[in-house]
């Protein structure tokens, strides 16, 4: 890699400068009949040294999400309108576009911003600004843009026409001070002129043929390593670079795809290529930045992501696999690969605005190397529930019994609380009621009729497993706490009552409610309940999903 033998990089990192704008009211039917194009600019070609400021604060959507390796699920939905809207822009209308200042544009209607309004001024030359009063909604619009292009680049690095881009908007003027947003225009200069749909396709053909040799192989980590080597094995580093051409292509995914050209990759050519490879192989990868450098985050069979780095393994005579499938922690040279200089992550791309901030986060990887058992490993269950997590043997075991289901998605939800309905159903999936001569009747005002779990909630009043709160209230909707967790279950348990010694006591005994403390010491003696790290057992706090999928287990091993 660059740092070790004194390699000048220069990693193309594009950042977008977008500026636009949020409605700010109604649009009129009728204008002025001025109109022009607001166009913004991006930064292109910057060093990484020159841009370490800009990645100080990370955008976020605030959308909880699996993280799948594609930018695009973690976007908004109007992100995600902004992102389809290019991607879904054909070459041969780029390629055939007007000239505009050396871009190729092209205007597209994007629904979630057509029509929108704004209010500013327009000078004399016909160019709009925004006033104060909308400053801050178009930062909100700008970042929308701004993820949605950063997005699209990371999710397919084929589409080596996103590199240099600008990107504005038509407006109209409805009334003096007030616009009309029209198309979204996208600008694109293309280094190579139309030479750019066959490198594109060459590309792509080269990417089907790598994926078809190596999905020969009979599971996932022969898979990706046979691909690594062939691309290890089909290319060397680019050291020299003597003309525009290869100063542009080395930095694409093409310089390490096609073989038979001159242009040879740079640490972002080898990582593009790999991503595009796991695509067409159906294994979940990320490109991962840092201030010098580019490599892999993948998603292995045992559903947790590894790093992977082909521009230090190819760096000598015959590849080495010392950077393929290993962890955080794991340890390349004296030095654990998350404290390596080159290998230390930039958080993404962030752009100098308050509004709506933004971040696509990279995959938590697992802190030791990926371990290959001879085939794939069993499926996960629960896609959130991976094999690194505490959890995770009572979680499998927990669905295994009819316990616990995931939820519309497939997902588990292991840190969320679980409420009080949903814990009344999992101890009704443990007891495993006769629903067939089950009558009983609904005493809760808060328990609809109708609602899911009114069954189980009246189950469970009749058998006095659980009880509501004493005014005729269960408060299904409410978490659960610990200590009514372990009232649930000694009730379970038909109330045997355990003695507990004086050396037994948790050191928070005296938060323990009165009601419940008989319940907390007797699935205390039957290791129901173990406990913290700290010895403490925190009776008030609320019970997650992952903490009562881990009781339940035990309770059925005990029964």
């Amino acid at each position: 890699m660059l740092s070790r033998k004194g390699r000048g990089l220069a990693l193309v990192l594009a950042l977008i400068l977008l500026v636009g704008a949020l409605p700010l009211g109604a649009a009129a039917e009728e204008g002025t009949g001025r109109s022009g194009y607001t166009v913004q600019t991006f930064l292109e070609e910057e060093q990484p040294q020159d841009l370490v400021a800009l990645f100080q604060q990370v955008y976020r959507t605030g959308r909880e999400t699996e993280v799948t390796g594609a930018c695009y699920d973690l976007l908004s939905a109007r992100q995600q309108s902004c992102y389809r809207a290019l991607e879904n822009i054909p070459l041969d209308q780029i390629l055939t576009a007007a000239l505009v200042g050396g871009y190729r544009q092209v205007g597209v209607s994007i629904p979630e911003l057509l029509g929108l309004t704004l209010t500013g001024t327009i000078d004399e030359e016909g160019k709009f600004t925004a006033d104060e009063n909308a400053q801050w909604k178009e930062r909100a619009l700008y970042t929308d843009l701004s993820a949605a292009v950063y997005a699209l680049r990371n999710d397919r690095p084929d589409m080596l026409w996103l590199s240099d881009m600008q990107v504005g908007y038509r407006w109209d003027e409805l009334q003096e001070g007030v616009v009309k947003l029209g198309n979204t225009v996208f600008y694109f200069r293309l280094a190579l002129g139309n030479e750019v749909k066959e490198l594109w396709e060459q590309s792509l053909e080269a990417v089907e043929d790598i994926a078809r040799e190596a999905d020969r192989e009979p599971d996932t980590y022969s898979k990706l390593k046979k691909a690594y080597e062939i691309l290890g094995q089909g290319n060397e580093y680019g050291q020299e670079i003597t003309s525009d051409r290869q100063a542009y292509l080395c930095h694409q995914a093409y310089s390490a795809l096609v073989f038979d050209d001159d242009c040879l990759p740079q640490c972002d050519g080898y990582a593009k290529a790999v991503k595009l490879v796991c695509g067409e192989l159906g294994i979940p990868c990320v490109l991962v930045r840092s201030e010098t450098h580019m490599w892999n985050n993948v998603q292995m069979d045992d559903g947790l992501w590894y790093n992977l780095d082909l521009t230090w393994d190819d760096e000598g005579e015959e590849l080495s696999y010392d950077y393929f499938l290993i962890g955080s922690e794991t340890v390349v040279d004296g030095q654990a690969f998350s404290q390596q200089g080159d290998h230390q992550e930039v958080d993404v791309y962030q752009l100098a605005s308050g509004a709506d901030p933004v971040t696509l986060p990279y995959p938590v990887k697992n802190r030791e190397a990926y371990e290959y058992q001879g085939e794939d490993y069993p499926p996960l269950t629960f896609p959130d529930v991976t094999r690194d997590a505490w959890y995770f043997e009572a979680v499998e075991e927990s669905a295994a019994l009819g316990l616990f289901h995931g939820n519309d998605q497939g997902l588990f939800q292991p840190e969320r609380d679980i409420t009080r309905a949903e814990f009344c159903q999992v101890a009704a999936n443990a007891a495993g009621p006769d629903w067939e001569d089950f009558e009983g009747e609904n005493q809760f005002a808060d328990v609809a009729d109708d609602a899911w779990y009114v069954q189980v909630v009246a189950w469970a009043a009749e058998e006095g497993i659980m009880n509501g709160d004493g005014d005729g209230r269960f408060r299904p909707e409410d978490p659960i706490t610990r200590e009514e967790m372990c009232q649930v279950l000694y009730n379970l348990l038909n109330r045997q009552p355990v003695e507990d010694g004086g050396d037994s006591l948790f050191p928070d005994d005296g938060e323990i409610s009165a009601w419940a403390r008989e319940a907390v010491y007797a699935c205390h003696s039957l290791g129901l309940v173990l406990g913290n790290d700290d010895g403490s057992f925190r009776p008030r706090e609320n019970t997650q999903r992952s903490q009562a999928a881990t009781v339940f287990v035990r309770y059925s091993n005990a029964a």
